[in-house]
């Protein structure tokens, strides 16, 4: 008898701030190693959750949220996640290659202070199940 091993892991991440107008079809997640976490997770709250409050309906956004990893911790893996949930695939591409960042947001913005390095990856998955708090 012979077994292949597969590879399976468990990311434990605290949510920092999120909006939830509903659940969507499709949800990318956007890895990052900032290196000043504590401000990037502070602007998301101050301005950026503003902006995807007010903008996220006329894209197809349902939900949008910053979480902080907790575990494992390891120097290879991001430390903070930010998603964006779609009500389709379409707006989810649409986002992907047309999002223009107000000029109003943009000139507030440290982000490239913060988190000088970008995004490490952004990943697009389809969501099978869901679990919210009561």
């Amino acid at each position: 008898m012979t077994f292949e091993w597969t590879r399976d892991g468990r990311h434990i991440f605290t949510q920092e701030v999120s909006i939830a107008k509903g659940m969507g079809s499709y949800i990318q997640f956007n890895f990052a190693t900032p290196k000043n976490l504590s401000g990037f997770i502070s602007e998301n709250k101050s301005l950026w959750k503003n902006h995807f409050n007010t903008s996220m309906d006329k894209m197809g956004m349902v939900n949008w949220g910053v979480g902080r990893r907790i575990a494992p911790i390891n120097k290879d893996w991001s430390s903070v996640v930010t998603w964006d949930m779609f009500d389709s695939l379409e707006n989810l591409m649409k986002y992907r290659i047309g999002f223009e960042l107000p000029d109003s947001v943009a000139k507030k913005s440290k982000m490239s202070t913060y988190n000088p390095d970008g995004w490490n990856s952004g990943i697009i998955f389809q969501p099978i199940a869901f679990t919210t708090e009561k």
